[in-house]
């Protein structure tokens, strides 16, 4: 066998064939590693700013999410969930009310995205929605925001359902202002700090004996538009004796037997308040709201005809938010300042927040075409 000698021209040729098989990558030119090193510079798509993610997520319906919040990351995660619940210290669920694109099953998707929040998060305020959530999931929020100081229950809230939340007032011993349905006065009673309180719906001689007995603090107690008993403001008068401010506009008096649960009249027209009673019992009280009752044209067809249970459960939903036009309530112009009685000439005034607690340190803005609020410091 003879040896054949090669040239270095071969020898080259060899040695590129052998890189090319064994996968050998050449140095890359100076061009491409300066484009290398700005794209490394250049942020992820998981980096972007998170209101710009927000804003995305606003934009994507709530059916589109369900599939795909097991494989985000942490990043978009949370951008996901401040465009459900805004970051703060209040849990507004409302929004749970305008789900209705695929009902149950965007349902289930909001209650698993609050889960998560709730375990994030801590909040002192909760609004609730309208429509009723399960009994669990109702118990579940009440453990999980141990630190709550004020509840809103919505006003159209299904009176049926109402039991559903029964059981949630006893995790929160820090409450101190709650707008919500008579029907959970009994439960609140347990919290001993409420200062503010809101209340819609019928308020019998026995509710009213639990507001003026059990709720030490109150100082804020506002009863617009509710219907009362005969004897139950002046139950009320008479246990809280620390009361700042007192609002009974467009709140009616019927007679105990037209209020009864079992039987009782069908029909009937609301009574006359007993000014005579009442006012001496409201002299301490810096703030005190009403209108003009007979006069007033939201209250007026209670006193001239007969209203029935059904028409008068219609009239305790009524919101004056949606109806401007009706803001210009007169108040009778017999009021007190120190001593009883007292005349003042009509002055009027503008009422802020419209269905709430009005703040402690509230003054109207005196106006010659609004409403009268009576104010008194002494």
């Amino acid at each position: 066998m003879s040896l054949v000698k090669r040239s270095w021209k071969q020898k080259r040729q060899s040695e590129n064939i052998l890189d090319c098989m064994m996968h050998r990558t050449k140095k890359p030119s100076i061009g491409l590693e300066e484009k290398m090193k700005v794209v490394s510079r250049e942020k992820r798509w998981n980096e972007m700013p998170h209101d710009i993610l927000v804003d995305i997520m606003k934009h994507i319906g709530y059916f589109q999410k369900t599939y795909t919040i097991k494989h985000m990351c942490k990043s978009w995660l949370s951008a996901l969930l401040d465009s459900v619940f805004p970051p703060g210290d209040v849990l507004d669920l409302r929004l749970f009310d305008k789900i209705t694109e695929n009902a149950e099953t965007t349902q289930r998707v909001y209650e698993n995205y609050l889960w998560m929040v709730l375990k994030r998060r801590k909040y002192t305020k909760v609004f609730f929605p309208q429509r009723p959530f399960r009994r669990e999931l109702y118990e579940g929020i009440a453990k999980r925001l141990p630190e709550l100081e004020c509840v809103v229950i919505h006003r159209h809230f299904r009176v049926g359902s109402l039991r559903l939340m029964t059981g949630m007032f006893r995790y929160w011993p820090k409450l101190t202002e709650a707008h919500l349905h008579v029907f959970f006065v009994r439960k609140i009673v347990h919290c001993k700090e409420i200062t503010k309180l809101q209340l819609y719906g019928w308020i019998r001689d026995n509710n009213a004996d639990m507001i003026a007995n059990k709720l030490p603090q109150l100082e804020h107690l506002d009863i617009q538009s509710c219907v009362l008993s005969s004897r139950a403001l002046a139950i009320i008068l008479d246990g809280q004796r620390e009361l700042k401010h007192l609002d009974t506009r467009h709140a009616a008096r019927f007679d105990d037997k037209f209020l009864s649960v079992f039987g009782g009249n069908p029909f009937g027209k609301a009574i006359d308040w007993n000014e005579e009673e009442i006012f001496p019992k409201v002299a301490h009280i810096k703030t005190y709201l009403e209108c003009q009752r007979k006069c007033c044209p939201v209250c007026a067809n209670f006193y001239d005809a007969s209203v029935s249970k059904l028409g008068l459960r219609a009239w305790l939903f009524y919101d004056l938010s949606n109806h401007p036009h009706e803001r210009g309530w007169c108040i009778s112009n017999k009021c007190i300042a120190g001593r009883y009685p007292y005349t003042v000439p009509t002055v009027s005034c503008i009422v802020h927040e419209f269905g709430s607690i009005l703040p402690s340190d509230f003054r109207p803005v005196q106006d010659d075409s609004r409403v009268l609020s009576i104010n008194r410091d002494f």
